[in-house]
């Protein structure tokens, strides 16, 4: 006969639940726990002796049962083996973990315990980081063994190059494993003071892990993606050696300052989340600017395309047109703006803090100026969840504080895809070649905006969908399932559109083929049933449309 499943009690304001992981000899004993409630949050002190689980809590089933103070308790298969591997024969042990210590069934217990997970983090005495479960009884042991020998430089001669030898395998299986994929575990990492790596029943400290393994970059350097999370969660870890000498007491609605929250939705986005709505709520911890942000705070209740409509309007500007929907990472935003610079070569990244160096090419001021006034630059930026590539454009959007990264697709379309919204360039040449924020708003305030469609994407799988579909509307029917009528509306919107970004593109690239935007036009020619529609010029059409852009639905 089973028992009865443990229920939680309300939890007090300020206080926290503490899991004391209870001894055992025997390896497979079932687990025993006991929750108690401390005040953690109110105290003025800097650490305390618990530490704080970040792992991954992987599909919900199958579960497992662990027993809190006598009664049954449901919990995920990867943290009942993180708990078994922690446990000690002889001495209670400590624990936070967040799928036990927070209600998950309470939505205003777990928005209010959100909000001070990054507290929760910095005060634990060591984060205790679970990679997961080895493949093998010694995969974890000889990764870690290959990552210290890398960490002290007596790897270099020793490590091989084929994908098949041992120590290369044992590497490239935990630098896989889905830790470094989820969005919680950045905040965890980045507040913690202290840290315990553990793979299976290998462990290593936070500093060797880190210098070991960016040693062996090498390994995945020809994969951009897995680079770029691994390059972040190393740059997030390093930090935590200087982090207790700056941050003293900190309370339930502290932050760690580490950028502005548009930029690490920017670097971060792309990061797995069983709910979306954490993608943003895990980057308030982390965020420059949190207490601009009270319109952000975790609350549950909040449906993700909201969510995701507040955050764009929040880094563009509340005059853009933007739309969402539910279950789709996605915002289609209509706003005006120029295109000011473009991407000329994409250099490297620096080891110290995981930013990218780029060449790029700018207009000074008036987007009209001849090309004899553009003027090349050495931007730093912060790693971005799209990698930029050369060719990609520097936008100035209507209202918005800083500069946005676009990509034309390859093909005639009426959209730019995002890259980033938040983009806050140091100039690593000096501060006379700085496009600042006093010059690009004098660029929008003289140059002339043009009405731009820009889709931001944030699937991981498949960020460039527009190599896919054929532009904009038929990405929309194909991705959203959105069925256009067939009627002169529906082309009268797509014609402006593709009218709009297409002579954005112009004013950056004065086209060579003078005949573009024409065969854009003639497309278009037989729904309109005008056939000397694209016998205009370039000029006169747009001059020619503008009752059209009255007529047609785009805003």
């Amino acid at each position: 006969m089973s028992s009865p499943r443990y229920r939680y009690s309300a939890l007090p304001e300020g206080c926290i639940r503490l899991l004391r992981l209870l001894p055992s000899e025997h390896k497979d004993a079932p687990i025993r726990c006991q929750l108690s409630v401390c005040s953690i949050l109110a105290s003025t002190r800097t650490s305390h002796p618990y530490e704080a689980l970040s792992y991954v809590w992987g599909p919900p089933t199958p579960k497992r049962t662990i027993y809190l103070n006598g009664y049954e308790h449901p919990v995920g298969a990867n943290l009942h083996v993180a708990l078994l591997r922690l446990r000690d024969p002889f001495v209670d042990r400590v624990i936070w973990a967040d799928a036990i210590c927070i209600d998950q069934e309470n939505a205003e217990e777990r928005a209010a315990q959100v909000q001070s997970m990054v507290t929760i983090y910095f005060k634990a005495m060591r984060v205790l980081i679970w990679l997961g479960e080895e493949q093998d009884n010694s995969t974890g042991k000889q990764a870690l063994r290959v990552i210290y020998r890398a960490a002290d430089g007596t790897s270099s001669s020793d490590m091989p190059k084929g994908p098949t030898h041992r120590d290369h395998d044992s590497v490239w299986n935990l630098i896989n494993c889905q830790w470094f994929k989820r969005v919680w575990v950045l905040q965890e990492a980045a507040a913690a003071q202290n840290v315990l790596v553990m793979y299976g029943d290998a462990e290593t400290d936070g500093h060797t892990f880190c210098a070991g393994l960016w040693s062996l970059k090498d390994m995945y350097i020809h994969q951009p993606d897995l680079l770029a999370i691994i390059r972040s969660s190393i740059y997030l870890i390093r930090r935590m050696f200087l982090k207790a000498q700056c941050l003293a007491a900190p309370q339930s609605n502290f932050s760690l300052g580490i950028q502005t929250l548009g930029e690490l939705v920017d670097m971060f986005h792309s990061r797995q989340a069983t709910d979306p709505r954490d993608k943003v709520y895990a980057m308030l911890g982390m965020s420059s600017d949190r207490e601009h942000l009270s319109r952000f705070e975790p609350d549950y209740t909040v449906a993700w395309k909201d969510l995701l409509k507040r955050l764009t309007h929040h880094l563009v500007s509340d005059k853009a047109d933007v739309e969402t929907w539910d279950g789709e990472e996605l915002s289609v935003i209509r706003c005006a703006g120029h295109i000011v610079g473009e991407v000329s070569a994409v250099l490297g990244v620096r080891a110290k803090d995981g930013k990218q160096q780029i060449d790029v090419l700018l207009r000074k001021h008036n987007p009209r100026i001849d090309v004899k006034d553009r003027q090349f630059a050495q931007w730093t930026v912060q790693p971005f969840a799209k990698p930029i590539r050369p060719r990609d454009l520097i936008c100035v959007l209507e209202g918005s504080s800083s500069l946005a990264i676009v990509r034309a697709p390859r093909q005639k379309s009426d959209y730019l895809d995002v890259i980033a919204l938040s983009v806050t360039p140091a100039d690593t040449l000096g501060t006379a070649n700085t496009l600042g924020s006093a010059t690009w708003r004098e660029t929008t305030a003289t140059g002339r905006r043009e009405r731009l469609l820009l889709v931001w994407d944030w699937d991981a799988i498949n960020p460039d969908f527009h190599t896919l579909c054929d532009g904009f509307s038929s990405f929309m029917r194909q991705r959203l399932k959105v069925r256009l009528a067939d009627d002169l509306r529906a082309h009268l919107d797509r014609l402006v559109q593709t009218a709009d970004v297409q002579y954005a593109l112009e004013d950056w690239e004065n086209w060579r083929a003078t005949g573009e935007t024409q065969n854009v036009l003639m497309g278009y020619a037989c729904p309109f049933r005008k056939k000397n529609i694209y016998k205009f010029s370039r000029r006169n059409f747009k001059r020619c449309t503008e009752p059209m852009r009255n007529f047609s639905s785009v805003k």
